[in-house]
């Protein structure tokens, strides 16, 4: 008896899986059938080449660039010295994404 059980609920779980991945594909293919694939809309806006300026890169461009001088500024005295006195404390709705790495050798 045990013998013709564990065949019976074999062959069930062989048509079992057929039948869910017909179902999942039918429920995936679902949006290709379904209609309001096509969106028409019209804009009524001018043209785009009078909205933009449209300058080619040049090297002269890239030199201009280059020569501006950055705003960056040290942190002072006052600032150090209280972003190294700060700390975090981790509190509800928090996001940790913890990587463990284990190198063996």
């Amino acid at each position: 008896m045990r013998v013709a059980s564990i065949e019976l609920s074999y062959e069930s779980e062989n048509s079992f899986l057929p039948a869910m991945a017909a179902f999942f594909g039918v429920v995936l293919s679902g949006c290709a059938l379904a209609p309001g694939g096509n969106i028409e809309y019209r804009t009524e806006s001018a043209p785009l080449d009078d909205l933009v300026d449209i300058e080619p890169i040049t090297p002269g461009l890239v030199s201009t660039y280059r020569s501006v001088v950055s705003r960056a500024q040290p942190l002072s005295a006052e600032q150090r010295q209280a972003f190294d006195d700060y700390e975090y404390l981790v509190g509800p709705g928090d996001v940790l994404s913890i990587i463990v790495i284990t190198i063996r050798s």
